[in-house]
């Protein structure tokens, strides 16, 4: 079992997937400019994880449940809002996890869908003149068991550990036309 920290849920997607959000992960756009207005709504994103973790006592929600639990607590805010939440990772964070669950678990297609998947990401990070570009990559030992369709690790398991290792670097080295990278992977 996965412990998860104080601010965490598990969202479960429609293609099946969980992925641990905190809540300063879910964005949500606002047209009013107004920063007491914001506030408000991040409260209200941090009150309906406390609801589902601590009052519910649940570990994982749908993105469904999630937006119309916001949605009620917006409206008795006085906020008439449509919410949909979403997972916004950062421009520099690739989640293996998901490139593994659109690969269909399958090793070949993973390796497919990683190169384009870090060519993005290094396009998208714009590092200021001689910063080195910044990439993380999340979910590995979930995504190295989804593949290899395991729930404990085992020696499979660390041989494409390895291999995925291997291909995330020479990928990087590849994409970074002479740019300063650092890694990180979880």
């Amino acid at each position: 079992m996965i412990l998860l920290d104080e601010g965490t849920l598990f969202f479960a997607t429609p293609g099946g997937e969980t992925l641990p959000l905190r809540a300063d992960m879910i964005r949500i756009e606002i047209s009013s400019q107004d920063p007491s207005f914001k506030e408000l709504v991040d409260n209200a994103v941090v009150a309906v994880f406390h609801y589902f973790k601590r009052d519910l006592g649940r570990t994982v929600v749908t993105f469904g449940e999630f937006s119309l639990v916001l949605e009620r607590v917006l409206r008795t805010l006085g906020v008439n809002a449509e919410v949909v939440c979403e997972e916004t990772p950062d421009d520099n964070e690739i989640d293996l996890r998901r490139i593994a669950g659109r690969s269909y678990m399958n090793e070949l297609v993973f390796f497919t869908q990683l190169r384009p998947a870090i060519r993005s990401a290094m396009e998208a990070v714009k590092p200021g003149a001689g910063d080195p570009v910044f990439l993380r990559f999340r979910g590995l030992r979930q995504c190295i068991k989804m593949i290899c369709g395991v729930t404990r690790w085992n020696a499979r398991c660390a041989e494409l550990q390895r291999e995925i290792l291997e291909y995330i670097n020479a990928s990087v080295v590849a994409e970074a036309h002479g740019r300063r990278c650092i890694l990180m992977v979880g």
